[in-house]
């Protein structure tokens, strides 16, 4: 048996899984959230460190059509690899980080603004097609984030 690290600071299910980490599987909630929670819109309320980005990053890999790829690699002897659901790397996954959104009223409007844009980019680097290009993504062109979600959508 391989012997697995305690890693401490990664957010990421691939960064846990590349490094042989020990990851607390938590992949059977997946069918309990396309099945049975009795929302479409799930919310995560925990305190802080007890897994909120862990688990928008497992559900971000398991459902972006991008990871199709490494789904083996980042699943592989958890519980939703052999119980794989139908919704499975079917959509374009747009995912913001809003953990560096800075609390500061001066600089609120500003750091949720540049998450906002880190998201798009990033999407938009998988998905040129359907995100905005560079000159778009310039922050200093929009008000709040709802201009640069209206321009995105």
């Amino acid at each position: 048996m391989t012997k697995k690290n305690i890693i401490v600071g990664m957010c990421t299910l691939s960064e846990i899984r590349e490094s042989n980490g020990i990851y607390v599987d938590k992949t059977r909630f997946i069918d309990y959230l396309e099945n049975r929670a009795g929302t479409k819109v799930p919310i995560f309320l925990r305190p802080r460190r007890f897994g909120k980005s862990l688990t928008a990053s497992m559900l971000h890999s398991y459902y972006d059509i991008s990871e199709k790829e490494q789904f083996e690699k980042n699943f592989k002897d958890t519980w939703i690899y052999d119980h794989r659901t139908p919704l499975a790397s079917s959509y374009y996954v747009l995912h913001f980080d809003f953990s560096y959104v800075l609390s500061d009223a001066s600089q609120l409007n500003d750091s949720f603004i540049n998450a906002v844009v880190n998201g798009i980019s990033f999407f938009s680097d998988k998905y040129p097609e359907y995100g905005l290009n560079a000159e778009e993504l310039e922050p200093s062109l929009y008000k709040n984030a709802t201009d640069l979600m209206s321009k995105f959508l």
